[in-house]
This record gives structure tokens, C-alpha cells and sequence, in this order.
């Protein structure tokens, strides 16, 4: 999903540095017409304005472009990943899931609505919709600030300390438990009242 992003970023940022170019390109015509009065005044601050921006934009681009570093391990990382884990504390890139549901409900007769992954250890645990809460409750007995979403189709990550989501980087496979395991599950444990009695 993050290279997603990224191409829509980049697409963005190109058609608007097509559209700046040629009103650019647009001034610098008019300003060669002999005798058009004002062109300097009208169109040099726009210049520079404009300059400026660009260059500015284009710094920003590559800070955040695609270009990808190998590791040791023979993995590869983007630029925003690389920063995102230098500035995340909370976030292994190393550490596997503990299987394919919440550990705590699976060690007991529990059951859980959605899953999620600490991004330090790779716990597996339920949402907080869930009756048991186990995956905050695991950030609270541990101290890992991160989880990411452990449901097929989601990528978003959640710090607990700033209470906030954010993009962060990938993490070893799989990122999601198996896409014909039931929502809520395990099968066979959940009741059918369930839905009264989840956390709101």
C-alpha cells in the first residue's frame, strides 16, 4: 500500500510541475515581447516565487521517493520507511507474528472481532471492539507502543504513546491472518450474541 502512495504522490507532483513549467515558460514569452509594460513588475516576483516552490517541492519528492537500499539481510527499505523506523521506536522489522490468532483467546475459551500485530514482538492480540482487549492489554503489561492492523486489506499502524495512526514499514509475512479464517473467530467459539457484547 506505502508504494501505492508513493506512485500517487509522485504522479501529483508531476503534473503539478507540468502546469508550473508552463506558467513559467508562459511569463518568460511575455516578458521578451518588446514594449509590454509591467512585465517585469507582474511576472519577476512570480518567478521567483515560483522557483522557489519548486525547488522546495522537489526536495520534499526525493526525501520520499522510492528508492530503495539494500539491507544485510537482502531486504530493501524506501526512504520513508527508513525514516519512519528511525523515528519510531516500537517497531522490529524482524519480528514474525505469533501465529494466526489472538494468543490470550486461543490459550482460553476467548474470542476476538478483529486482530492486531505488535510491531516489537510480533503478539498477536484483539482489538479493542473485542470482550478481552488483549492486544492493548499487551501494550500495557509490556510497554510496546506499536501494533498494526492484522486484518486482510489493512496496512495502518497505531501508536499508542501519541494515540495516533501512521504509515510504517513492512513487516515479515504474513500481514494478515488467513482470508477464509472467520470475522469475528475462532470458529466454533463465538457466540451468537456476539454483537452485544462488544466494546464500543
Amino acid at each position: 500500500m506505502e508504494g501505492s502512495h508513493i506512485r500517487k504522490l509522485v504522479k501529483k507532483m508531476t503534473t503539478v510541475l507540468g502546469v508550473i513549467a508552463m506558467v513559467l515558460f508562459a511569463g518568460m514569452v511575455i516578458m521578451a515581447v518588446p514594449g509590454f509594460a509591467g512585465a517585469d513588475a507582474t511576472f519577476g516576483p512570480l518567478n521567483t516565487l515560483l522557483t522557489g516552490w519548486m525547488q522546495d517541492s522537489l526536495v520534499t519528492l526525493l526525501d520520499y521517493a522510492p528508492l530503495h537500499e539494500n539491507h544485510p539481510s537482502g531486504e530493501s527499505t524506501t526512504r520513508l520507511e527508513k525514516a519512519m523506523k528511525h523515528e519510531r521506536d516500537g517497531i522490529n522489522p524482524t519480528a514474525k507474528p505469533t501465529g494466526s490468532g489472538c494468543v490470550e483467546c486461543l490459550a482460553t475459551d476467548g474470542w476476538w472481532l478483529h486482530l492486531r500485530r505488535c510491531a516489537e514482538c510480533g503478539h498477536i492480540g484483539c482489538c479493542d471492539n473485542s470482550p478481552n482487549q488483549h492486544a492493548s492489554e499487551h501494550n500495557a503489561t509490556t510497554g510496546h507502543p506499536i501494533i498494526t492492523s492484522f486484518e486482510p486489506g489493512e496496512d495502518w499502524f497505531y501508536d499508542y504513546r501519541a494515540k495516533e495512526s501512521f504509515v510504517g514499514p513492512k513487516l515479515p509475512t504474513p500481514h494478515s491472518h488467513p482470508m477464509d479464517q472467520p470475522v469475528p473467530g475462532p470458529r466454533g467459539r463465538v457466540p451468537s450474541n456476539w454483537q452485544s457484547l462488544l466494546h464500543q
